[in-house]
Order: C-alpha cells, then sequence, then structure tokens
C-alpha cells in the first residue's frame, strides 16, 4: 500500500535566482497531494496578477517530479483574471511537452467560460 504525502505549499518562495513571488497566504494558498504517480494541487484563493508566479512555481515544481497525472483543483478559486487564464494555458502547453495527463476541476463559472471561449481544448476537465 503506498503512502499519501500532502503539504500545503510554501508561499511566498523564489526559483533561479529570482525574488520572492510575494504572496499573502489570504490571496493564494495551495496544497499539494501526491498519491503515488498521480499529483494533485489545491489551489483556494485568487490567481490573478498578484499570485501568478507563485502558482507557476508551484505548478511546474510538481510537473518537475514528472506525474504520470497532474491534477489542479480550482473549486475553491474564489477570483481568476486573465494573468490566471494565461498561467494555466501555458501550464497545459508544458503538461504536454513533458508528457504529464493535465486535468483541471474548474468552478462551475470557470467551466462555462472554457468552453464558451474555445479554451476548453487545452485542458481536460474533471468532474
Amino acid at each position: 500500500m503506498e503512502t499519501l504525502e500532502r503539504e500545503i505549499i510554501d508561499l511566498p518562495r523564489g526559483r533561479r535566482g529570482r525574488p520572492p513571488a510575494v504572496v499573502s497566504p489570504h490571496l493564494l494558498s495551495i496544497e499539494r497531494i501526491k498519491d503515488g504517480t498521480v499529483v494533485t494541487l489545491h489551489v483556494r484563493g485568487q490567481l490573478d496578477l498578484n499570485s501568478v508566479l507563485a502558482f507557476r512555481d508551484a505548478v511546474f515544481s510538481a510537473l518537475g517530479e514528472r506525474p504520470e497525472q497532474l491534477t489542479v483543483n480550482l473549486s475553491e478559486l474564489r477570483a481568476l483574471d486573465s494573468a490566471g487564464i494565461s498561467a494555466l494555458v501555458t501550464v497545459a502547453r508544458v503538461a504536454g511537452l513533458v508528457r504529464t495527463d493535465l486535468k483541471l476541476v474548474p468552478t462551475p463559472r470557470f467551466r462555462t467560460l472554457l468552453i464558451e471561449t474555445g479554451l476548453k481544448r487545452f485542458f481536460t476537465l474533471a468532474a
């Protein structure tokens, strides 16, 4: 039986010599759960211009582990702007390059937005 790994990703932090992406935990929190070859990121709060760098760092770190599947759970997201949407599209492209199956769990409003704008083609949407 495999053990389930769970952690709250420490925000803010920086990588590759960049200054840390300073994000208030009230704006964004990300919980990482690893179950075998599946990594799930539970994203809570706001995914916007102020938090997008910390979000990308967390997702790219997860993709660096080369999981078979990465699920990004956005069901508790309170706000999303164009910077957040752009980051999600970038994440989808990078996941494809590293051959990781990316699934999104969107809020109902975000699901509708993805479908109506045609951005759904970048993602597999989970229930």
